[in-house]
């Protein structure tokens, strides 16, 4: 994922919470991180934290049963899209998946495209 939206500006809204770095990337590029507290989340108990810089406003809630997400709230303040809001539910640990559920049938008018690099 870093790879892709480093070379090619591909965003992944919500994907950081998957990788081992996520903590760190936070206190990087955030001036300010503060933890909020506990609140009851769409009827579960969460953990929430708050980060800021001159671009952005992050909040995740966590949910305190699990240490899953439940909530990101992305909130801009320079761009036109003034705020990214996901709800995360049904999680599931090493799910079988089908094998049809990978295979990617192009639309029939589409053509293939070379991803030229940002960088």
């Amino acid at each position: 994922i870093d790879y892709v939206n480093d070379k090619y500006g591909i965003d992944f809204p919500a994907a950081d919470f998957f990788y081992p770095s996520f903590t760190d990337d936070i206190l990087a590029h955030f001036d300010q991180l503060l933890f909020v507290g506990d609140e009851v989340v769409d009827g579960q108990e969460t953990t929430s934290v708050f980060a800021s810089n001159a671009e952005q406003n992050v909040q995740v809630w966590i949910d305190k049963a699990t240490n899953l997400p439940l909530k990101l709230l992305i909130e801009s303040k320079t761009s036109t899209t003034k705020f990214y809001l996901a709800t995360f539910s049904n999680f599931r640990a090493n799910p079988d998946l089908p094998d049809a559920l990978f295979t990617i049938n192009p639309p029939v008018n589409s053509a293939a495209a070379e991803l030229k690099p940002i960088k």
